[in-house]
């Protein structure tokens, strides 16, 4: 009997390669996506950066899955589903650049509540619990945020709501527990508590570090009619330790004043300065 040939070997077929345009493609859109999630992320800078890295992680991990059928392990065909996972991310940012969600709003109004315009800022806070929020900020955040915001325009039936939403979502919330109970406690002093962003010093509205040159300010300042100005004063004033150390007249006269957080907050702040005169060299 003739000899039956053996069967060539099969050969594997040499593998795809990406060509210079789509690696081009790739790129451009990596850095495209990776740019826009870091310049809108609007958090600190931990926060940024894992923004950032997830449009490179995400198109990475959805071409792994695909890499599970034999059809798609060519680097060509990896590459291509990378591609195409990055033009489906920079569709969705073009979407979001039209509508704000949750998270923006939030960050809005903190930037109006620290600008001291609180009835905007509560305004901000409203429309980002109807929007779409992200794990930071949570809801309990949101609503706390929204609360200190209606307590600080004497709005204080909303703000005790508000307080008591977020302890019914935690329970042992401290910051809550502790609005709720200052606004309980000062039901009644609405109008003395109330302080329009006009009616505020400036030297409380000084965004570099305050200095003993500002004292004299302060010290000025702890005669205002509005309660929330004194207590920010007084705090300033503890903050700036032996530097306020003329202040401590002004302040044992403040813990005579009628409103007990006034009291509270003259004393801790006499007990700062004198702490850090004992500790200065």
């Amino acid at each position: 009997m003739p000899a039956v040939p053996a069967k060539p070997p099969i050969l594997p077929s040499p593998a795809k390669r990406p060509g210079p345009v789509l690696l081009v493609c790739v790129a451009v859109l990596l850095g495209v996506n990776v740019a826009i999630a870091f310049a809108r992320a609007r958090g600190n800078l931990s926060y940024n950066l894992g923004a950032a890295s997830s449009q490179w992680i995400i198109p990475l991990l959805v071409a792994g899955l695909f890499a599970i059928g034999r059809r798609f392990r060519q680097p060509r065909s990896l590459t291509r589903i990378f591609l195409w996972t990055s033009v489906v991310l920079l569709l969705a940012k073009g979407g979001s650049f039209l509508t704000k969600n949750g998270r923006d709003y939030y960050l809005d109004g903190v930037d109006l509540y620290n600008r001291r315009d609180y009835a905007a800022a509560a305004a901000q806070f409203s429309k980002s619990l109807e929007g779409r929020l992200t794990l930071s900020p949570s809801h309990k955040d949101v609503l706390l945020a929204r609360a200190s915001a209606w307590a600080q325009i004497g709005e204080d039936a909303a703000a005790i709501a508000d307080c008591k939403a977020v302890l019914g979502i935690d329970p042992r919330d401290e910051k809550a527990m502790d609005l709720l109970a200052g606004l309980m406690k000062a039901r009644g002093q609405t109008s003395a508590r109330v302080a329009p962003a006009s009616a505020w010093p400036d030297v409380l509205k000084k965004t570099s570090p305050l200095t003993a040159r500002d004292v004299p300010a302060l010290v000025q300042a702890l005669t205002n009619d509005a309660v929330r100005i004194r207590l920010e004063a007084m705090d300033a004033l503890g903050d700036l330790g032996p530097a306020a150390w003329t202040s401590l007249p002004a302040l044992r006269k403040a813990e005579q004043d009628e409103n007990p957080y006034v009291r509270n907050s003259a004393k801790a702040a006499i007990t700062k300065i004198r702490a850090a005169k004992q500790n200065s060299p």
